[in-house]
């Protein structure tokens, strides 16, 4: 008895948490969110305050969204060249200092707009050297069997600290001022490479030869993007993923107006609908969590973007209040249980080699199409009407639903 139990021990997979890297990445992952949403809030209301300029202010996300655009896919080939280890820990040290440098001009009263808005164009550029590695770094930390549960953790925790930074940055900036939310995210980033530090990753194998150079860099990018091509299971991912996005992207500016015109309610249900939303996503996020491996990740995102579909369908037809409330609640559960399939089948069909690239150019291509589909998604419902657009995205959702059913093959 004694010989088969300690070779079923041997057998046994370990545990996600067993693994001695992973809580350490959890613990700098939801330490960074936390100081990122103190700072977002710290930040935007020093700039109002210092300007007193709506458009001022409104042009610090925008300088941060061209970061993210224009340097996305360069960090998805640095991260197959480079260490992915050695790009967090700068990625982190680099936020940090630029960060912490914020602080301190604002502890002196006066802090010139051209710096904040070139701070904010770094730290999202610097945020897309970290992504893509830490996407494609997970995989080979916590093991292909615990990668469901391993994503389901970090989404649940990034939801539940985003929340709770928001209202931790407006009780800093009350107690101790702006500054102080921008010091507690410079070093929530040194507390993230500390731990990243403690990690001990597998061998960089994948690490191409060659010079590092701008030409090398893009000749990475473009064979990444040759990579959908050659990978057909991959590509059928990535273009379900998309064409779902784009579908439920059309309603994405459409729920204050439907919760003013269509439900007769105003500012307050507005926030209950999205409230809904969250809690939704949270409920989710907490079930891939607890189910892990055990869920067929295909059925699980074919049935997720099918039910999505069916809610705008319903949410389409004439719904009391509460009843949109429910079914937001319900969407929100869909939207987590689809996200995260769609991320753990881009990391394990992927080679370990072209992983940050597959990760960055998805972004990308998100990031391009969410616009998008809001613009289209307006037009559409000056012409035809909110119910129609909610119909329509629903009709397309289901159509996403069935295609990944029928071309994603399960793993």
């Amino acid at each position: 008895m004694t010989t088969n139990s300690n070779a079923e021990n041997s057998n046994r997979r370990p545990r996600l948490l067993d693994r001695r890297g992973f809580p350490l990445l959890w613990v700098g992952s939801a330490t960074s969110s936390l100081g990122d949403r103190v700072y977002e809030v710290g930040l935007m209301w020093f700039v109002l305050q210092q300007t007193g300029s709506v458009l001022q202010t409104g042009a610090v996300p925008a300088f941060s969204l061209i970061g993210r655009s224009t340097l996305g896919l360069l960090g998805g080939a640095l991260a197959d060249r480079l260490p992915r280890k050695h790009i967090l820990i700068v990625a982190d040290i680099a936020r940090g200092c630029i960060v912490a440098l914020t602080a301190i001009l604002a502890m002196q009263g006066d802090v010139p707009m051209s710096y904040i808005y070139a701070s904010a164009f770094l730290l999202s550029a610097f945020s897309m050297l970290y992504d893509p590695a830490s996407v494609a770094a997970l995989p080979d930390i916590v093991g292909e069997h615990n990668l469901v549960r391993a994503n389901a953790y970090l989404s649940t925790t990034s939801r539940l600290v985003q929340i709770l930074g928001r209202a931790a940055g407006g009780v800093a900036i009350a107690a101790f001022g702006e500054a102080s939310a921008m010091a507690a995210n410079a070093i929530s980033f040194f507390v993230s490479a500390l731990m990243v530090l403690l990690v001990t990753f597998p061998p960089p194998d994948y690490i191409s030869g060659g010079p590092l150079s701008i030409r090398t860099l893009v000749a990475d990018t473009v064979s990444g993007l040759k990579y959908f091509l050659v990978n057909r299971a991959l590509l059928a991912v990535v273009l379900v993923a998309l064409f779902a996005n784009f579908s439920g992207g059309l309603t994405a500016g459409l729920i204050p107006a439907f919760a003013e015109m269509h439900l007769s309610g105003g500012v307050a249900l507005y926030s209950a609908l999205l409230a809904a939303l969250s809690i939704g996503e949270f409920i989710g996020m907490l079930v891939m969590g607890a189910l892990g491996a055990r869920l067929p990740l295909r059925r699980s995102l074919s049935f997720s973007i099918l039910a999505s579909g069916l809610i705008y369908l319903a949410l389409s037809i004439n719904v009391a209040p509460g009843g949109a409330l429910f079914l937001f609640g319900i969407q929100g559960i869909a939207l987590a249980i689809s996200n995260l399939p769609i991320r753990t089948l881009l990391q394990t069909t992927a080679s370990t080699e072209m992983r940050g690239r597959v990760f960055a150019a998805f972004i990308a291509a998100v990031n391009a199409l969410s616009p998008a589909a809001t613009a289209i998604g307006a037009v559409l419902a000056a012409w035809l009407g909110i119910p129609a657009v909610l119909a329509i995205s629903g009709v397309l959702l289901m159509a996403s639903g069935a295609v990944a059913l029928r071309i994603i093959s399960e793993r």
